[in-house]
């Protein structure tokens, strides 16, 4: 599948970039995430394609804001000087546009009813806007709260965000990317509502995050940010892939992408537990179980979306072997609000 993508990205992005002129830089923020002692803050610096997406724009206006997305040029080796309170850290962008850091900090964790963000202002000194101002931004950091009693992971595709992964040579999966918006992408029923409720605590406060996982390109960060909103999906920090050219290290850390931002993000919050979403078209129940064979007291449910009946079979055939493995194999989104309840009343 992997090699399939690719091929794909980069075809796709050949011809965009064929179609379309160089446009303004702008620097995109992705929603950064903190624990008492460090904040990870991610974003990237980018053309500004100028892209709006309406509600009635035709297939035709899609797909060339689509490619215009994926045409985008990245800004490499840029300077990027972040500013959060009293810190001010300067870093470059590397040869796909990207800045990461981790800032240390020594802060208490939150305590009101709902989680709390924070902001670090970002500015690039290389590249003006086209109003010839110095391109900067805001970014979101999502800080940690007292109160917390699990941290939310799940999958996007097929989980969250209805993207027909498993579908024949995937071209519904390719029809969905190219030819619709964010406006005409479907979630899966119930899917905020039931994300909405894991996210409160025994106590009604709202303080359990949730962070999303997808193996598309974060060149569809925008659309999966913006879909969150209009479909009223709760807001977290976005963990996609990069589709540039990768060896070695580079390529292994591409393939296991889930495995890897899983890893980090159990490490980066160690005193908290986990629950799992996921669905049963790739490979989101093995990656699970071989994390709570290594986390077994701290991943309290994995929950995987069904699909057509061979997958399912394989689920349960893994259900069945592992019944230590806390995996329930669901219909319905809601079904995961009737294990919960389960869970309560024992």
């Amino acid at each position: 599948m992997d090699k399939f993508l690719k091929k794909s990205w980069f075809e796709v992005k050949a011809f965009a970039k064929e179609l379309f002129d160089e446009d303004p830089m702008r620097i995109r923020p992705y929603l950064s995430y903190a624990n008492q002692h460090k904040i990870h803050i991610k974003g990237r610096v980018l053309e500004d394609e100028g892209i709006i997406e309406m509600e009635e724009n035709s297939t035709l206006d899609n797909l060339i804001n689509n490619l215009k997305s994926f045409a985008s040029d990245e800004a490499k080796f840029a300077k990027v000087i972040i500013t959060y309170q009293e810190q001010i850290i300067e870093t470059y962008t590397d040869d796909d546009g990207y800045f990461e850091v981790e800032l240390d900090i020594d802060q208490e964790p939150t305590d009101g009813e709902f989680l709390e963000w924070d902001s670090a202002h970002i500015m690039t000194p290389n590249f003006k806007n086209e109003k010839g101002e110095t391109v900067e931004n805001t970014i979101g950091i999502l800080l940690p709260h007292r109160d917390t009693e699990h941290v939310i992971v799940s999958d996007i595709d097929d989980t969250v965000l209805v993207t027909n992964v498993n579908s024949f040579l995937k071209l519904k999966m390719l029809y969905n990317t190219l030819f619709k918006n964010v406006h005409t992408r479907m979630p899966f029923e119930d899917i905020s509502e039931v994300l909405h409720t894991l996210s409160l605590n025994k106590e009604g406060k709202k303080v359990n995050p949730i962070f999303y996982l997808s193996n598309s390109p974060w060149n569809l960060y925008d659309m999966l940010h913006n879909f969150l909103k209009l479909e009223n999906i709760p807001m977290g920090p976005l963990f996609l892939r990069d589709f540039g050219l990768k060896f070695g290290d580079e390529l292994k850390a591409f393939r296991n992408h889930k495995m890897n931002t899983l890893e980090h993000l159990l490490e980066f919050y160690k005193e908290q537990n986990f629950i799992l979403i996921g669905d049963a078209t790739e490979s989101d129940t093995d990656i699970y179980l071989e994390l709570f064979t290594k986390y077994s007291n701290r991943i309290d449910h994995i929950y995987i979306r069904g699909d057509k009946a061979k997958k399912n079979a394989r689920v349960l055939e893994m259900i069945e072997k592992h019944p230590e493995a806390p995996i329930h194999l669901i219909e319905h989104s809601s079904d995961i609000l009737k294990f919960q309840e389960k869970k309560h009343t024992h």
